[in-house]
């Protein structure tokens, strides 16, 4: 479904006794009486992968009406093939953008997120701050800020430009944001948003296009929440971050109903309605 698919889950999810179930099957579940943290996010040690060596190019395969498919081509390829099969004229997705928003120091993140990364049998969780849709976590920033590649590892040690201390500091928060565990004192801490922006990109025929009300969206974002954060520490330092998009796509499921019961959509849309 998505070669980047990286596990991390909401602690809601584990709350609920009717998940225990399916995180166990997963090898993900933990007892969540043992934390102390009602807002948070789940990294687990072993991320939950299908093993798949061998497949068909798609392109090859043709169905009859009757044969049962269950379309797994994650959100985007799913959507595809659908609209180019005719099922759908178009869909709407949203995404979760992801961006730097400014710094607190360590004084503050302690007296007012109190928590630290908490490890349990299988990963660690990590606090947050959640206000509506939006969702505000906190990367240590050790010894200088530099940025962190999650999807291709290695680039973060083979960069040209990468001095030791970038490389000292790429490993100590590495450490930190994998498994929880501090080895070395905080100078201060990242506040990084992830908010969700519905009906960022529109699907048809000719492709997909970006909104023109996503980079709107985006600022009106950034100045809620850079009031928020100012409310609630008083030394916030607001400043200019990276911004990540496409991590979390979804869509309203409502579509489907249309398509054949024949074809199953599988796929990582974080939708439910």
């Amino acid at each position: 479904m998505s070669a980047y698919y990286h596990g991390v889950t909401s602690v809601d999810l584990f709350y609920n006794i009717e998940n225990k179930k399916t995180l166990n099957y997963l090898g993900i579940w933990f007892a969540v009486e043992s934390i102390d943290i009602s807002q948070g996010y789940f990294v687990p040690f072993k991320v939950p992968r299908p093993k798949i060596k061998k497949y068909e190019c798609f392109d090859a395969v043709k169905f009859k009406q009757t044969d049962v498919v269950f379309l797994c081509m994650s959100v985007i390829g799913n959507l595809q093939y659908l609209i180019g099969e005719g099922y759908l004229k178009e869909a709407k997705v949203g995404d979760d953008l992801v961006y730097k928003i400014g710094t607190i120091n360590t004084n503050e993140y302690t007296d007012v997120v109190k928590k630290y990364a908490v490890r349990v049998k299988t990963g660690a969780i990590f606090p947050v701050i959640k206000f509506n849709k939006t969702l505000i976590s906190f990367r240590p920033i050790f010894i200088k800020e530099t940025n962190l590649n999650f999807i291709d590892l290695r680039r973060n040690f083979f960069l040209a430009n990468s001095g030791p201390l970038d490389l000292i500091e790429k490993i100590l928060s590495g450490v930190y944001l994998r498994f929880g565990l501090l080895f070395f004192p905080v100078k201060k801490w990242g506040c990084y948003v992830q908010d969700y922006i519905e009906d960022a990109y529109l699907i048809d025929q000719n492709g997909i296009i970006e909104s023109p009300l996503l980079h709107e969206k985006y600022l009106k974002s950034k100045i809620d929440t850079a009031k928020l954060l100012n409310q609630i520490f008083v030394a916030f330092n607001e400043d200019e971050g990276f911004i990540i998009s496409g991590i979390h796509l979804r869509y309203d499921r409502e579509i489907l109903k249309n398509v054949p019961t024949n074809l199953h959509v599988f796929d990582n849309s974080l939708a439910i309605n």
